[in-house]
């Protein structure tokens, strides 16, 4: 067996992190780690002040400085999201970005990706073809044929 610290995102989702203190961030799956939503002080160029702006509009100001943990699984799926927009990057991918997200917090979540992307490329991967038209996406449709 490889050493807990080796082991990438799975034993990272069983560490008491800081949401703020990854050195390496932007994946959906991420969003299960057991870290606090707003403690982040790694996240390339991003400081802490930051990153709690881009949290707080998702999430109720309560949940800010909750573990990711405590939180239900639609807030997980925000500071996910949130952990994908801040992170530099030229391209942006997302998985199934607003699986767990009642109509309204979907309407509030497409806002703020299309108000974070800064011009960057955004993949979504998804089974319903209203997500991509909530985005203005194009679409490409991949099928076993």
């Amino acid at each position: 067996r490889r050493n807990k610290k080796t082991r990438g995102n799975v034993e990272k989702s069983r560490n008491d992190w800081s949401a703020a203190n990854s050195r390496d961030m932007g994946s959906v799956e991420k969003c299960r780690n057991d870290w606090s939503a707003a403690n982040s002080t790694d996240m390339r160029s991003v400081n802490k002040q930051e990153v709690k702006s881009h949290l707080e509009k998702l999430l109720p100001k309560e949940a800010v400085y909750k573990k990711v943990s405590q939180l239900s699984g639609g807030m997980r799926q925000k500071v996910s999201i949130v952990r994908a927009m801040i992170a530099d990057s030229e391209i942006v991918l997302m998985d199934e970005p607003f699986k767990g997200l009642d109509a309204d917090n979907k309407l509030l979540v497409v806002e703020y990706i299309k108000s974070t992307l800064r011009g960057r490329t955004l993949i979504v991967v998804t089974h319903d073809r209203e997500d991509a038209d909530m985005l203005g996406a194009g679409i490409c449709l991949l099928t076993k044929e």
